[in-house]
């Protein structure tokens, strides 16, 4: 059984989406919806093994994990699965533990977090995201160039934490 620390650390990005969360100052979606870091999504929702079993799936942005707009999640409407707004999701405890459940389906959500977005000065992007899915969670740095046809070539450059 890891340590209860440990354990805790990895559920971080579940933790933040508590409903109640103190939300200061409004964010610039802008900043973050971006065609860069939507074919970061694209790629989180595409290349994960962990969350391939998820039926719903929302998608947060900025560092105090705020909704994304319905504009930037109907991007990934051809994933196969449901997007959520992520206000529809709630704690529920399942044996000892807490999960974050879609409270109308009762279903987990695979979570992704689009957390930095910076220019390279380039025309590519450094892009921080990261995604849960029940006991699973990684936060991965991205560099997004762009490609022929508008599109992006997105690499994973660095892990800076699995679970």
């Amino acid at each position: 059984m890891p340590h209860p620390l440990r354990r805790a650390a990895g559920f971080c990005l579940l933790l933040a989406l508590a409903p109640g969360c103190s939300r200061k100052h409004a964010l610039d979606h802008s900043l973050y919806e971006t065609s860069a870091s939507a074919a970061v999504v694209q790629q989180i929702l595409a290349g994960n093994p962990d969350g391939q079993k998820a039926k719903v799936t929302t998608v947060v942005v900025g560092p105090r994990l705020e909704a994304s707009t319905p504009e930037f999640q109907a991007q990934f409407a051809s994933s196969g699965r449901t997007l959520v707004p992520a206000g529809e999701l709630t704690w529920v405890e399942v044996g000892r533990e807490k999960r974050i459940i879609h409270l109308p389906t009762k279903q987990q959500p695979l979570q992704v977090q689009i957390s930095t977005v910076e220019s390279r000065g380039d025309g590519s992007y450094d892009i921080v995201a990261a995604w849960a899915y029940e006991t699973h969670m990684a936060r991965q740095r991205f560099v997004a160039k762009p490609a022929d046809g508008g599109k992006w070539d997105v690499k994973v450059v660095q892990e800076m934490e699995k679970k």
